[in-house]
């Protein structure tokens, strides 16, 4: 009796405790009737979604369909057309939302992006007097995919929050994908093609060999101009970020005005025009400038919208100005009177000595250059491991041998390797840009967008350039001989290599750092892709290769074959190579999810 009554004093005092409003009963509130009914869909509903005003229901549909509905009079009935396939083969839609001011509908979908592990989400606009929906593009996500089972979008419009992909993960992601100003219906850079980058790098190509650039002067301008590219296109690419706080010494560059919708290819030909005028000869500027110019009128004709494409000039001129001047600051200039004044070391057999007379040393000293992604210089240097001797039973006087046995009896296959990958400055457009020009012939064979492209240019770009820094330096350290001076001293003094060697000395092999490097940098990007290499077929029948590998070691023994480098300096300079594209990957992310998510 005394527990009962315990129990109901605190009863009685808990009720006392409580806000009147809270005291009282609560009556269920009966629904009611429906404002509007839908009838005559063919599938259950998955999702659904209300305009602000209620002026048009949205419905995903389990047969993958989008039903968009109006609301007339007490009755939902379809708009025309509807409902709406979704997606493309293997796609199955999800989820959906729509933003707040009810501009912009997101669809999210099971399966990937062609080519890629991004589960796709598709952004459509709403026309508001109509319910008519526009496709915008899709936004990879990396779900590797997987469902994506949930999508919110912020108040403010500014954030998407998706949720169910990967391992029960959620993710925020932010305003690039949400922006609420009139949109172009080519807003984001991997909805256009890649012919803007293509054309810029060929250009760029032709313009180095007619300007017959050096070959470290040449990987230079080939990094600041797939930089130039990725900088000025990433704003456009949601799921990549800014190279700034990666690269050495990498400037603020301007950030677009979030309520300016830019056209991204007029932003790239505008700041490619601004950095590789400001990088080479005043002919080539003008070809850059009739390049930018028909560019642009392209934009104008096909966007109609002059006010867009003058806001994107401006925006380009700014970023390339910002990026003009970080190259300006790298050590270039301050190594011009230096490499004029320049004393070759002499005094010892095994120090290099010019092998045609005349032509003076090639950048001695390129190694002091600021890398662009190497923390420093050497980093990656592949000391010599088999030393200069004049005894014919060591192994340097043996690889010497080999130098000359091989290029005493080369094969055709030999010879036309040899011959493709020579890539004379003056004659090509250096060896930088036959890389250059493989990457865009994988661009062309995975079929890929502007974004992708850029990203190619931009990370082949700079590893070409670090692998020339991180080259030169030990070349200019070590200043070993070349192996016709060595073997007309001590094996055959009539002997002639088939290839003429170059003005600089010969370890390591800048084919091999170079085509190493390049090559794990682009399966680093897409895997072991086989391709046909097209870069010389003015001159020559074009060559395949089952690998990127494959190419870089056969870039890389063309040198023997040409008899110009040691056995040493082609191995060694292999895993050099490797070593700087090793480093880079470890600075240097591009997209937010890893470079192959």
């Amino acid at each position: 009796m005394r527990r009962l009554l315990l129990v109901l004093i605190l009863i009685l005092l808990t009720c006392l405790a409580l806000p009147p409003a809270l005291a009282q009963d609560v009556e269920p509130v009966a629904p009611g009737e429906p404002i509007a009914l839908a009838a005559d869909l063919p599938a259950g509903v998955r999702d659904a979604a209300l305009s602000p005003g209620g002026q048009f229901v949205f419905a995903l549909l389990d047969d993958g369909t989008l039903a968009v509905l109006s609301n007339q009079s007490g009755r939902l009935a379809h708009i025309d057309g509807s409902p709406f396939p979704l997606g493309g083969p293997g796609y199955s839609p999800t989820a959906l939302a729509l933003s707040p001011d009810g501009s912009r509908l997101y669809v999210a979908n099971r399966g990937t992006l062609e080519g890629s592990v991004l589960t796709p989400i598709s952004v459509f606009t709403l026309e508001p007097a109509t319910g008519f929906l526009t496709w915008l593009g899709d936004i990879g996500v990396p779900a590797q995919g997987r469902a994506v089972t949930a999508l919110a979008v912020s108040a403010d419009g500014s954030q998407l929050l998706v949720g169910g992909f990967g391992d029960g993960q959620l993710a925020i992601f932010p305003a690039p994908f949400l922006s609420s100003a009139p949109a172009s219906v080519e807003a984001l850079t991997e909805s256009f093609g890649p012919e803007m980058a293509q054309e810029w790098i060929n250009l760029l190509y032709e313009r180095v060999q007619a300007d017959a650039i050096n070959a470290p002067q040449a990987s230079r301008i080939y990094a600041y101009a797939g930089v130039t590219l990725y900088e000025a296109l990433v704003s456009g690419m949601p799921l990549n970020l800014s190279l700034a706080g990666q690269l050495n010494g990498f400037p603020d560059l301007p950030i677009p005005n979030a309520d300016q919708v830019f056209d991204w290819p007029a932003v790239g030909a505008a700041a490619m025009r601004a950095v590789l005028q400001g990088l080479m000869s005043e002919e080539s500027g003008a070809a850059f400038t009739a390049l930018h110019d028909r560019q642009v009128a392209d934009r104008r004709a096909a966007t109609g919208d002059d006010a867009m494409i003058d806001a994107s000039l401006g925006l380009g001129d700014s970023i390339g100005a910002d990026l003009l001047a970080w190259a300006q600051d790298d050590g270039f200039d301050s190594t011009r009177e230096l490499t004029a004044a320049y004393e070759r070391p002499t005094g010892h057999p095994a120090l290099w000595v010019p092998t045609t007379e005349g032509r003076p040393p090639v950048e001695p000293y390129w190694g002091s250059l600021r890398p662009f992604a190497l923390s420093y210089t050497d980093v990656c240097a592949e000391p010599m491991n088999a030393p200069y001797s004049e005894d014919p039973d060591s192994t340097f006087y043996q690889q010497a041998l080999e130098v000359k046995t091989v290029g005493d009896s080369l094969t055709p296959e030999q010879v036309a390797i040899a011959e493709w990958w020579i890539d004379t400055p003056g004659v090509t457009g250096a060896p930088a840009g036959h890389w250059m020009r493989i990457g865009g012939e994988v661009i062309e064979q995975l079929d890929l967008n502007l974004a992708q492209a850029a990203e190619i240019y931009g990370m082949l770009g700079m590893t070409l350039a670090d692998t020339f820094i991180s080259t030169w330096s030990l070349k200019y350290q070590d200043n070993l001989l070349r192996p016709v001076t060595y073997i007309q001293r001590f094996i055959d003094p009539r002997w002639q290599p088939y290839v003429e060697s170059p003005s600089f000395p010969e370890y390591p092999s800048g084919h091999s750092v170079t085509s190493a490097a390049a090559a794990d940098m682009l399966t680093s990007l897409y895997g072991a892709v086989a391709f046909t290499d097209h870069t010389h077929d003015d001159v020559a029948e074009a060559r395949s290769y089952t690998s990127f590998e494959a190419a870089a070691t056969e870039a890389a023994f063309s040198r023997m074959y040409g008899g110009i480098h040691f056995r040493q300096a082609i191995e060694n300079g292999l895993r050099q190579g490797r070593c700087v594209t090793e480093r880079i990957l470890d600075r240097v992310t591009m997209r937010r999810f890893g470079q192959n998510e």
